[in-house]
This record gives C-alpha cells, sequence and structure tokens, in this order.
C-alpha cells in the first residue's frame, strides 16, 4: 500500500522521518514524505528525510505568543504536496502529536488534501506524557475531537505507555563481582543514557508497525513469497474507514539459527510434527502479546469494531494451523462483524512477526485519563471565574458605596448625614426629657414631706 506521509511538528516529524528510512531500506518503495515544523533545529535533526522535504515556517519573534495559523501557511505546503509522486498512492497518513502547538494545523492541512485527492484521509497521533502538564493534556483532548471530525479514521499511540515499557525493558542486575550489568531489550542492546534515545526507539517502533502494515500484500521481489490469503490494500483501508479511534498491536519472535536446517529433507515424521506444533503455538502466543502487551495504546478489545490480522516471515514458519486460531479468537471477541486477515511471507529474514488491528474502540482507558483532567481543569477553571466575578462585584459595590453612587441598600452619602444628624436631634430630645422628669420627681417627693395648706 503506498502513502502519502506528512508530518506535522516536532513528533510527527520524526516519525516520518523514521518511517522513511524503514522505506529506503526496502525494494519496494510505499512511502512519499513531507514535513512540516516551525523549529529549526528539530528539523536538523532528522537523519534521513533529504532537505527538500522538509518545511520550516519561521516565528518571527520567539518571545511572543503566536498564532500557529498565521506562521504556517497552508497554501505553501499544498504546493509542496502537488510536487511530490503522488499518482499511485492509496490513502494520505497525517502524523502528529496531540497537544502541540503545531497540531492545531491539522484540520486546515486534511481541508486543503480533500479539495485536490480523492484519497482517504487518515491521521496518526501520539497521546502526551503525563510529566508534559494537565494543560497540554487538556490540549491532546481537544485536538483529537477536532481531528476526528475531519479525517477518515485515527491510528492511536500512547507515548506515556510505551515509554515505561521501554524504559523498564531494560532490566539491571548485578554480577560476582559487584558490576552491574544491563540486560538487552528486544527494542536495543544498550540502555540510553539520554531520555531523548528513548524517544527515538518509541518513534522506531511506531514507524515499523506502520511500515509493515504498509507492506501488506503479494510481492514477488527478492524474497518477497507469495502469500496464501493475500490481504491488499483495500482491505488494509475498509478496516480503518469510518471507524474512529483504531491501535495496532505487534510482537515478533527471532528465529533461532541452526546449521542443521539444510538437511530438513532427510528429518523424521515425528519431528516435522513436533516442529509444526511449535511454529502454531508460536503464533498463538505472539497474538496474545500483540493484543495484552505489544498493543499501541492499552484498550478493551471487546469493545471494537473491526479488525485485521497480518503475519510475517518465512513461509516455512507461518502456521496456517496456529493463523486461524487466531483468527478465530478475534472473530469471537469483537463487538462487531468485520473480520480481514492476511499473511506477508518474506524468505530473507529470520523473525516471525504478527500485527493486530483493532478498529473502532470505545473503550481506551488512556484517552478517558485525558478527557478527565480536562474535565477537571474546566471545573476548575469555572469556580476559579465565579469567585472572581464574586470579588469584583463587591468591588464594585463597596466602591459605589464610598463614591455616593450606590443603589439598593446602600444609601446615598447625603441621606446618611442627615440620618446621623436626625439621631443627634434625638437624643438630645431624650436628655432634657430626662432632666424635665428628674426635676419633677424632687418636687413629688418635696410636697409628699410639706403639704401644702388648702384654701
Amino acid at each position: 500500500m503506498r502513502i502519502l506521509a506528512i508530518g506535522v511538528g516536532g513528533a510527527g516529524s520524526r516519525i516520518v522521518d523514521q518511517l522513511y528510512n524503514h522505506d529506503r531500506k526496502s525494494s519496494v518503495s510505499c512511502v512519499s514524505s513531507i514535513v512540516v515544523d516551525v523549529d529549526s533545529n528539530f528539523l536538523a535533526q532528522l537523519k534521513y528525510l533529504p532537505e527538500t522535504s522538509k518545511i520550516l515556517f519561521s516565528v518571527i519573534d520567539p518571545d511572543v505568543q503566536y498564532d500557529i495559523r498565521s506562521t504556517v501557511d497552508v497554501s505553501e505546503i499544498m504546493t509542496r504536496v502537488k510536487g511530490l509522486d503522488n499518482i499511485d498512492i492509496d490513502a494520505i497518513m497525517v502524523f502528529t502529536g496531540l497537544g502541540g502547538n503545531v497540531c492545531e494545523i491539522v484540520p486546515e492541512i486534511t481541508e486543503e488534501i480533500r479539495k485536490s485527492y480523492f484519497e482517504p484521509v487518515f491521521a496518526v497521533c501520539t497521546l502526551p506524557y503525563l510529566r508534559e502538564g494537565r494543560a497540554v493534556a487538556k490540549k491532546a483532548a481537544d485536538d483529537i475531537e477536532k481531528i476526528e471530525k475531519c479525517v477518515d479514521g485515527i491510528i492511536l499511540f500512547d507515548n506515556e505507555t510505551w515509554y515505561k515499557k521501554i524504559k523498564s525493558s531494560f532490566e539491571t542486575t548485578v554480577n560476582e563481582r559487584g558490576e552491574t550489568v544491563v540486560k538487552p531489550s528486544p527494542y536495543g542492546r544498550n540502555m540510553p543514557n539520554n531520555p531523548r534515545d528513548i524517544y527515538m526507539m518509541l518513534n522506531e517502533r511506531i514507524a515499523k508497525q506502520i511500515d509493515l502494515l504498509l507492506r501488506a500484500g503479494e510481492f514477488d521481489d527478492r524474497g518477497v513469497e507469495s502469500a496464501q490469503t493475500v490481504l491488499d490494500a483495500g482491505e488494509i483501508l475498509n478496516t480503518l474507514k469510518g471507524n474512529g479511534l483504531t491501535a495496532i498491536g505487534y510482537a515478533s519472535e527471532e528465529l533461532p539459527f541452526n546449521l542443521l536446517d539444510a538437511f530438513e529433507k532427510w528429518r523424521s515424521e515425528a519431528y516435522f510434527a513436533e516442529g509444526s506444533h511449535k511454529r502454531a503455538t508460536r503464533i498463538v502466543a505472539l497474538a496474545k502479546q500483540a493484543v495484552y502487551e505489544e498493543i499501541s495504546v492499552p484498550c478493551d478489545l471487546t469493545s471494537a469494531d473491526k479488525a485485521l490480522i497480518l503475519i510475517a516471515g518465512p513461509s516455512k514458519e507461518l502456521s496456517m494451523k496456529g493463523f486461524q486460531t487466531v483468527r478465530k479468537w478475534i472473530d469471537s471477541s469483537i463487538a462487531g462483524l468485520e473480520m480481514r486477515s492476511g499473511d506477508y511471507p518474506v524468505g530473507n529474514v529470520r523473525f516471525v512477526g504478527i500485527i493486530i488491528m483493532l478498529s473502532g474502540i470505545h473503550n481506551i482507558p488512556r484517552l478517558e485519563e485525558i478527557r478527565k483532567l480536562r474535565a477537571e481543569i474546566e471545573e476548575e477553571q469555572k469556580k476559579k471565574e465565579k469567585e472572581e466575578e464574586k470579588i469584583n462585584r463587591l468591588d464594585e459595590e463597596e466602591n459605589m458605596v464610598l463614591s455616593g453612587k450606590g443603589g439598593g441598600k446602600s444609601e446615598p452619602k447625603g441621606n446618611f448625614a442627615a440620618e446621623q444628624q436626625q439621631t443627634q436631634e434625638a437624643t438630645a430630645e431624650d436628655r432634657i426629657i430626662d432632666i424635665m422628669a428628674q426635676h419633677q420627681t424632687r418636687n413629688q417627693q418635696y410636697n409628699q414631706h410639706n403639704p401644702q395648706p388648702q384654701y
């Protein structure tokens, strides 16, 4: 399957760079690439893409908050895209990291693409790391909803899950001499000292999964054998189209090298029977690993609407018995009814791999976590706005009272003075009455003790 790959932002550009490296190593080219960014340092760090495939939109003043839509010229991007070899492409994939600034331009790019191309447009998106903060998580939740409305499907990868998986895969032990020994990981021989190297491993993993998916089909070219169950580009596109979010699981196992393989024709039937059972068991085990451990974003298998299975490796190691067992398992587990599968036999490799693509997923815990963070931030913002509004209202009332312009319960300053004067006058009158009462009381007492004569 041939695609036009467009990397948007730092994360998307790095993934496309790795995908281009995989593609140029193959005898069959499947990818036309171009990347867009506003950071010249990020573009300069790309190792494999030619300079003609890089588009830089420099920010005039980085210290001033800028609008990405006014910085990035979508028409220039489309001019460069049309200059690529896009005659035989089957789809267009836009790669981007959710939560980033440049990610905001993806809806505009896809809108312009649809004006010039009739091929389906998909997005390959990465969820942010937890340490990037709540604000980035909130923006990622907004970004994925905006992108989902303008593309035919989204392939989702979770950076946080895979960063922890890759980092923990390097087991550290202490040998008998007290030296620290790091066990090689399936993702690399040596443990990276720089966290950026782990990011590179993650991008390599994403690119490898996409690349293997693109090469599904029957090719008779340099060690690629004819498939027993052909899985063409149309079936992959039909699995992706119109089903929202998609997760890709990929697991592989390196085959042991045995010099006695050249003498297989003299082996007994019992040996071949035992080997057949091992090959079937290997396929089933790899399928479970792909779904439960090596999935691009942890999700609920039973919530998927569609599924696709692809096994790859030397034809003699691809057990059809194990393949059918996996197919029945996935078919009975997903919520939908559409199930597609195929094999990709390659004679010149020493590994067996399996890809399982789940489309139309409705239960993704990591995505729900990000949406929950967004809801909490929005609730906190509403409370903060209400408190600020209340404080502002009290300040306004206080200013109105002090300036004599208040209304309602607050009396004007003049009325207050008049009321105070009335109160003082009333107090004076009360004092006079009290004095008169005291004199009257004394007169009554005198008259009682000295009665007046009657005339």
